[in-house]
């Protein structure tokens, strides 16, 4: 049976998708796998998700954070700052965007002791799928916090400068927090 090339292409994508990795975190077990919708625009493919019907949207985001994805960490936090669709608790939106705000270098070093006595140990430098610099939006919503003293001890030096950590990487809230303080 012959299928048209896109078809090809979204079956290998869900097949991929569905495929996972050899240790998934509990809280994606019993979600379904994500599905996804390519189209052809002229020579241009174009994927999306769509979302599955009846899945609770808070644990596919529980799932993603879960996975590393530090989108869904923040997007998570909001909801727990805020109190939407979960219950309020600022101390957990700390931790979240903490995580999502953290710089992660390119490489973690490892060391490997010699094998043999006398032998020479090595250090392997293991690339870090996430590396780069923390999520903008999560340093000005953690700066928040500390400038406010929700879920925090108050410490309005730390939280401005991660709000001007954050305005530096191009956050529109950040820079605005910013000016309305001057």
């Amino acid at each position: 049976m012959k299928f048209p090339p896109i078809r090809i292409f979204t079956i290998l994508v869900i097949g991929f998708a569905q495929a996972g990795c050899a240790t998934t975190p509990k809280s994606c077990q019993g979600l379904m796998p994500k599905r996804l919708s390519a189209e052809t625009h002229g020579s241009q493919v174009y994927v999306r998700e769509i979302e599955n019907p009846g899945e609770d949207p808070v644990a596919r985001l529980q799932c993603e954070a879960d996975r590393g994805d530090r989108v869904a960490i923040v997007k998570l936090g909001m909801r727990y700052e805020t109190g939407e669709g979960l219950p309020l608790d600022a101390r957990r939106a700390v931790r979240l965007y903490r995580q999502a705000a953290a710089d992660v270098p390119p490489n973690t070093a490892i060391y490997s002791p010699p094998v043999k006595k006398g032998g020479t140990g090595q250090v392997m430098l293991i690339p870090n799928g996430n590396a780069g610099p923390g999520l903008a939006i999560a340093k000005y919503r953690l700066g928040r916090l500390y400038v406010e003293g929700r879920g925090v001890e108050r410490n309005e030096e730390k939280g401005l400068e991660l709000i001007e950590a954050a305005a530096a990487l191009g956050d529109a809230e950040a820079k605005a927090f910013l000016e309305s303080r001057n």
